[in-house]
């Protein structure tokens, strides 16, 4: 007989912007690791926290070990032994490991507690959850990794009945993947059941008995998570009907950059082409790895082996200057980026850059080149009043749309845009858009890379993503 633990009816829950919850179903069973995936804004937050007890629902019934469950806040869920870890540490960062541990199960004693006595049994926690930690550290000094290794070491030892895991695995390198698998598996032997919220799929698969997916407030479907391919949960998550490619013989056309089996410290293997008018998406969950691809192609990293092909042209030696000549920009949306001149106002950017290109030539001169300049910026939505602001004082917005400015005045072809929508305002994200369709019908190329599957549907021809370390578009959309 199936045991569950957990079962949720026609629950809905509105705010005023709209649904968020639409007539959800769903039953987990005691010792399953049940995953819940689906786009931002589908309601996975919104469904994970009501059964936390940090969101009240408007309808539908909630049973927990075979009673009506309503609880009133976050500690009376815990009472029943159901506790949330989120991406935001819940610990104590000015006490250290040792005190945020030993208050778990010691609280009412750890005024009479020993330093030596809390050391000993903090160690001991860590060193059989084979954590090399020491117990007198800071907890605000540990690494991201660290501290999430720890609140679930807390929480275990809680002994609960129902994890819930919201998006902890965000940038959680391979080496540390196992660790927590390890810590999940044991938790899922003891008979706790275990919900995973994650965007990172191929680690949802990986340990997941079930996966729910969710799209437009519902779930619109339960599969088994070991007799899934990742292209078909990414079929599931897309709307209309659309089919999934997998020759890549389909497309036609000149390739103008091809990466054949290229290592670097941070991405394992990548394979795959570009082809001239093509907006190729690459839709990652673990941004070090295309580090280390962008960090090849800039010359910022040296490959440990593959090659690189620009315009059919085997490529030994990058750097930003040689990317210049071949046509080819990087745009970076969360780090400094190198198609700006963060000092120096918008217009004397795009002068700057068009008169690199035009010193070849030795045919215009500055005054030519603002003018030229000021026309360039209004196609891409930069102000008026923006011509004269310093670029460290523009939105993000603009600031993407005068990297896309820059680039245009060298030249470029090949645009490698590396999570340039972050933090971009809707409007300024929609002229963007319209600038890469405009660009791309003139038979431009663009290397997409997102966190956010819809930016990459917006425009993209082709879709591939990022699995164990590798890049590859042998599946792709």
């Amino acid at each position: 007989m199936i045991d569950e633990i957990l079962n949720i009816r026609h629950v809905r829950k509105s705010f005023s912007y709209g649904i968020a919850l639409d007539d959800i179903n769903l039953d987990v069973v005691r010792g399953e690791v049940m995953g819940i995936i689906g786009e931002n804004g589908s309601g996975k937050s919104v469904l994970i926290r009501i059964i936390a007890g940090e969101l009240k629902k408007d309808q539908g019934d909630l049973f927990f070990e075979d009673r009506r469950f309503e609880p009133g806040d976050i500690l009376e869920a815990q009472k029943g032994g159901i506790y949330r870890i989120s991406h935001k540490s819940m610990l104590l960062d000015d006490m250290t490991v040792a005190e945020n541990l030993t208050c778990v199960q010691h609280f009412s004693k750890i005024i009479f507690m020993t330093k030596r006595k809390m050391n000993a049994i903090a160690r001991n926690h860590l060193e059989q959850f084979g954590l090399k930690i020491s117990p007198g550290t800071l907890v605000g000094e540990l690494s991201l990794i660290q501290k999430k290794q720890v609140e679930l070491l807390k929480v275990i030892l809680k002994n609960p009945k129902l994890l819930i895991l919201d998006e902890i695995f965000s940038s959680l390198g391979v080496e540390y993947r196992s660790w927590f698998a390890e810590q999940i598996n044991a938790a899922k032997q003891k008979g706790t059941a275990v919900l995973i919220v994650s965007q990172n799929l191929d680690l949802v698969m990986d340990l997941c008995d079930r996966i729910a997916i969710m799209q437009d407030s519902q779930i619109v479907q339960i599969v088994a998570g070991d007799d899934i391919y990742l292209s078909s949960l990414f079929a599931m998550l897309r709307r209309g009907d659309d089919m999934l490619q997998q020759e890549e013989s389909l497309l036609t056309g000149k390739k103008v950059l091809t990466v054949e089996r290229l290592r670097t410290r941070k991405c394992a293997e990548a394979t795959f082409s570009l082809y001239e008018g093509e907006v190729l998406g690459i839709y990652i969950n673990d941004t070090l790895v295309t580090d280390g691809l962008i960090g090849a192609l800039c010359g910022q990293e040296k490959p440990m082996g593959g090659e690189i092909n620009v315009w059919g042209k085997r490529m030994k030696k990058f750097s930003p200057e040689r990317l210049a000549d071949h046509g080819i920009c990087v745009i970076l949306g969360e780090e400094l980026n190198q198609m700006l001149l963060y000092k120096d106002t918008v217009l004397d950017n795009i002068a700057f850059f068009s008169m690199k290109k035009a010193a070849h030539h030795g045919t215009r001169n500055l005054t030519m080149e603002k003018l030229a300049a000021a026309e360039l910026a209004a196609e891409c939505g930069l102000t008026e009043e923006e011509l004269h602001m310093d670029v460290a004082c523009l939105s993000a917005g603009a600031r993407q749309k005068l990297a896309f400015a820059n680039s245009i005045a060298i030249g470029t072809r090949i645009y490698i845009l590396d999570n340039i929508m972050s933090h971009v305002d809707f409007q300024s994200q929609k002229i963007l858009y319209n600038k890469m369709s405009e660009l791309k019908r003139e038979g431009a190329s663009f290397l997409f890379i997102a966190k956010e599957f819809e930016e990459l549907r917006i425009i993209s021809d082709r879709i591939i993503y990022v699995l164990d370390q590798q890049i590859s578009d042998k599946w792709f959309y």
